[in-house]
């Protein structure tokens, strides 16, 4: 829950405390996009070690494959 506004306060206050090892995943809702809107919006990208992963085979794309290529299209490259 909660906005934008108040999920970049979490991660801003996390950078200011030294955390910039920063990990996301697909499954955990919008936290991708809200991570890149972070970074558009700071400039900092470059200061985070962003991980990411994929945990689970989407029967919409059930090829682990097809799910990875989909992942790094849409996610990976918007940030």
């Amino acid at each position: 829950g909660g906005s934008d506004d108040e999920r970049f306060a979490y991660l801003d206050r996390a950078y200011e405390l030294g955390e910039t090892n920063w990990d996301t995943s697909n499954v955990y809702g919008y936290a991708e996009d809200v991570v890149g809107k972070c970074f558009k919006r700071t400039g900092k990208r470059n200061e985070i070690f962003l991980a990411t992963k994929v945990s689970f085979v989407n029967p919409i794309e059930p090829t682990i494959s097809g799910l990875i290529q989909k992942m790094f299209s849409s996610h990976v490259r918007a940030v």
